[in-house]
């Protein structure tokens, strides 16, 4: 009954956080970052650690960073020295997925945001640590035990959303949808921009502007014994301020933004 239970559990569990994009994330592990210093742990990739160092010190500010540095010294000093935890980027270079994490001294995983392909380094870190912050704070504040209700967490400040001008980037627009069909389904500021308009406005914090960005999630599934695992790729619509980051919903959602992503999206902002 025990072994039923907690599968049923798990399995209860990865639903809830499928749908949010992340792992299962623990207000003391919250606790934990809040009240360490973060050494970041560089890549192999130059272009890719430039961008990490400036972004997070742009964008970062849950807690102290310490140090940059090489991931094997990262988190030697993480062992031997009290109150760090590590940051680094898993699957940097790959074009299948990747996510930027936070680790205990014993590399354990403390959270982890999975972060969106196809797009520059600065405005790619940019969201990924804006939105893993603001999980992070949202958590802290309201003392939420764990992640499990994401959702009530977001709703907090979803109606917000009616107030900025939304960002919509033009090349996720699915090609059956104009201008005037995303007017007669979303009721608020909106506007579709070009790629620089829209990567301005994150790296560059505009004020009374909020942006879609599409991230995909992998879940591997468990197959039958002698077959490998199952992959299925989810893609989710991040509704995100571009001046705190506060994420105002995540939604499950297409490929592209069709006319009902902006009916899911009007619904959000019309909540009171």
């Amino acid at each position: 009954m025990k072994k039923y239970l907690t599968l049923l559990f798990t399995i209860y569990s990865s639903v809830l956080l499928n749908a949010q994009n992340t792992s299962l994330v623990k207000l003391d592990d919250v606790r934990l970052i809040k009240n360490s210093k973060i050494i970041v742990a560089l890549t192999n990739f130059e272009e890719i650690n430039l961008s990490l160092k400036n972004t997070v010190r742009n964008f970062w500010s849950f807690c102290p960073i310490s140090d940059f540095m090489p991931e094997k010294e990262a988190f030697l000093k993480a062992e031997k020295e009290q109150g760090f935890v590590v940051m680094k980027i898993d699957g940097a270079g790959s074009d299948k997925e990747w996510n930027i994490s936070i680790y205990d001294k014993d590399e354990n995983t403390l959270i982890k945001n999975q972060l969106p392909l196809g797009h520059g380094y600065d405005e790619t870190f940019a969201f990924g640590l804006f939105s893993m912050q603001y999980l992070c704070k949202t958590m802290d504040e309201s003392n939420s035990k764990n992640n499990l209700r994401w959702n009530s967490l977001y709703k907090v400040k979803s109606a917000e959303l009616k107030t900025k001008k939304l960002y919509i980037l033009d090349s996720d627009l699915d090609s059956d949808l104009d201008k005037e069909k995303i007017k007669e389904n979303y009721q608020y500021p909106i506007e579709v921009v070009s790629y620089d308009k829209w990567k301005d406005a994150i790296l560059n914090k505009t004020e009374g502007v909020a942006y879609c960005i599409i991230v995909p999630f992998i879940m591997y599934l468990n197959s039958q014994s002698g077959q490998a695992q199952q992959e299925r790729l989810f893609l989710f619509h991040y509704l995100v301020e571009a001046k705190s980051g506060v994420v105002y919903s995540i939604e499950k959602d297409h490929k592209k933004i069709k006319k009902s992503s902006i009916r899911d999206y009007n619904d959000v902002a019309s909540k009171e």
